[in-house]
């Protein structure tokens, strides 16, 4: 049924019409934008300026994006990859918001059998980086992710 019209929606080329996605692109922008507004937690080391600290460690995070906080109890995350390593970076408000973000982050290591994996803190910033296909097996690459993390002030 080339060229047949259900409303505008297809043109006589049986591609969608040019109302039809602009229609598409108007809604999904107000639906993104808003995903993708978090305000970084004052007085803690901002998830930058930890991704800043692994490029000047030599690391590549163009995989790293900001992500929901909630299954964290956080109020700014990034998550990715870095150097074939799951990486995440959150900032928390309270004490007690960090210590229940560490354990949903472990507590979802237990259920898919991360063997490698650890947290470590800097102030109420949380790094959790874990090794599931095994790609540094003996740390190294961990270490100095670690060692660029524990030098922020």
């Amino acid at each position: 049924m080339k060229g047949a019209s259900y409303g505008g929606a297809v043109a006589g080329n049986g591609r969608p019409s040019r109302r039809l996605l602009g229609l598409l692109l108007g809604l999904s922008l107000p639906l993104a934008a808003p995903a993708c507004r978090h305000s970084h937690v004052s007085g803690t080391t901002g998830t930058d300026a930890v991704l800043d600290a692994f490029k000047g460690a030599g690391f590549d995070v163009t995989q790293v994006k900001v992500v929901e906080t909630d299954a964290w109890t956080a109020d700014h995350c990034v998550s990715g990859t870095v150097a074939d390593l799951d990486v995440l970076i959150c900032e928390f408000k309270t004490e007690e918001a960090l210590a229940g973000g560490e354990k949903e982050v472990r507590h979802g290591w237990d259920t898919v059998n991360v063997d490698t994996g650890l947290v470590l803190h800097n102030g109420r910033t949380m790094l959790a980086v874990s090794d599931r296909a095994t790609r540094d097996p003996n740390g190294r690459v961990i270490a100095r992710l670690l060692n660029a993390f524990r030098a922020l002030p």
